[in-house]
């Protein structure tokens, strides 16, 4: 089985915040504090025998993890899509629930967050794509688990990143709790 927990763990994180830009190597990209996320792939990476690298990039304010090895890059463009294409595999859809935790949990790291509205609550997570098929697909994983998650679309917006305006296609939110008594699914 090429989709062990580690392959699932690093597909998570190059849906998110991976891009391929050659067939044998793949870089993630991670905001200057988010410096877990890059070691954790690096040992990922280091555990499945690729070779690899962090470069801090403190003029553009983020962590750049390289990771090399042909059959691995080729592996999570098959499961996880092309740069501009992301979209996961019916293989990854038809994975056990246990390993689409692990794509999951790599994936908020990526491109989601977590939030605490008041002590008393649950911690919320909230799952971020501008692709309506991703969320969709997450959306499927999460309720495979037991999850419900709702999806929000937003419409795009515009904002200022160092100096520079920049206009997103609109994005598509995924809320939810991970204990499954809080979930609308059991």
């Amino acid at each position: 089985d090429k989709l062990t927990q580690d392959v699932c763990a690093l597909l998570g994180y190059y849906v998110s915040d991976g891009t391929s830009p050659s067939a044998n190597r793949v870089r993630f990209d991670f905001g200057s504090t988010e410096q877990a996320y890059a070691d954790e792939v690096c040992a990922i990476a280091k555990r499945l025998g690729a070779t690899a690298r962090i470069f801090p990039r403190k003029d553009a304010r983020i962590i750049a993890v390289v990771v090399t090895d042909r059959d691995l890059v080729a592996l999570l463009t098959k499961h996880g899509g092309g740069p501009s294409k992301k979209r996961f595999s019916q293989a990854v859809l038809s994975l056990p629930v246990q390993k689409q935790e692990q794509i999951i949990e790599a994936y908020v790291s990526g491109d989601g967050w977590t939030q605490q509205q008041d002590p008393n609550w649950n911690e919320q997570y909230f799952i971020s794509t501008s692709k309506e098929h991703l969320a969709f697909q997450l959306q499927w994983m999460l309720a495979r688990i037991g999850i419900f998650a709702p999806i929000h679309k937003r419409e795009p917006r515009t904002s200022t990143i160092r100096g520079k305006k920049f206009t997103n296609q609109g994005e598509y939110n995924l809320v939810f709790r991970k204990q499954q008594q809080y979930s609308r699914v059991h």
